[in-house]
């Protein structure tokens, strides 16, 4: 799984010839609330480009990797079928807590799937210096985790990776 707010930023790179060809900015979701693709900020070109996840090769934390710029598209062609948001997103600076109310931590980052487009977890910090001793935790969403208006609650046993 990639996280969301760790991919934002980073430069987007061709494979063929490794050209530079923007960063990549904020997520597109499809009707279905799953990412279609990202913004390309800083891309050639008058109006907004994106790509599309089916175009990324890679993704990591210090950059994207498509295949060439003919990867990078007007926006113009997909915005009926966009949504600016995913209502996950929400969510970012939640407080979590188990079934009997203890806290577990705050949510600091969604995560994804590169294959489909899902978000398929939240990023749990427990503090700056709980997360630099053990690291942030991962909390797959599922039938266990309940989001409410300001908080979010895990049920007792849930695992966290």
């Amino acid at each position: 799984m990639v996280r969301l707010l760790e991919a934002r930023g980073v430069p987007v790179i061709t494979l063929k010839g490794e050209n530079k060809v923007g960063y990549l900015g904020e997520p597109i979701y499809n009707k279905d609330e799953e990412i279609q693709g990202f913004f390309v900020d800083g891309a050639k070109g008058i109006g907004r480009r994106y790509i599309e996840l089916d175009d990324i090769l890679r993704m990591g934390k210090d950059r994207c990797v498509i295949y060439s710029e003919a990867s990078v598209r007007k926006i113009n062609k997909i915005r009926h079928l966009i949504k600016e948001r995913n209502p996950l997103e929400e969510t970012l600076g939640r407080d979590v807590y188990d079934g009997n109310g203890k806290s577990v931590g705050v949510v600091r980052d969604l995560a994804f799937s590169m294959e489909t487009g899902t978000i398929e977890g939240i990023e749990l910090s427990r503090g700056f210096m709980e997360d630099l001793r053990v690291g942030r935790r991962l909390l797959s969403l599922g039938s266990s985790v309940e989001i409410k208006d300001n908080h979010i609650t895990v049920k007792d046993g849930e695992q966290h990776d």
